[in-house]
């Protein structure tokens, strides 16, 4: 994404609110909903998968209703075997290069848990046996 331009931003980053963007995606909750509904920009989408920290979120509804922005859930449908036979072979080709944060052994899965609770992740964490 940094190749197209994009810029990363930490959560809690004020310049979040300033984005002005067409799309939104949220899937934390209450800790960065109120930002994501600042950074739209007018007529822009919220586009929410749910919640991976608190559900109940607070936000300024006439920030909303004044830039004439919508809210939106989604859901998935689960991947056909097919797909998933065709993500496992780019994977494997290569072609596919998922964003690894950290490898670590199986006997810290306690501190790679706390590490995404935390947010202190950007990527996956593998454990390794």
């Amino acid at each position: 994404m940094r190749a197209l331009g994009a810029e990363a931003l930490e959560y809690g980053d004020p310049k979040v609110r300033e984005l002005e963007a067409n799309v939104v995606f949220e899937p934390i909750g209450a800790d960065t909903f109120s930002d994501s509904v600042e950074a739209l920009a007018p007529e822009g989408a919220l586009v929410t998968p749910g919640a991976v920290g608190n559900p109940m979120v607070s936000f300024n509804l006439w920030t909303v209703v004044g830039k004439r922005a919508r809210i939106q859930g989604i859901g998935m449908a689960q991947a056909s075997r097919e797909t998933m036979e065709r993500l496992i072979s780019l994977a494997g080709e290569g072609t596919l290069q998922p964003v690894i944060d950290r490898e670590l052994p199986l006997e810290h899965a306690s501190d790679a848990h706390r590490a995404i609770e935390a947010r202190e992740t950007f990527g996956k964490v593998i454990l390794r046996p």
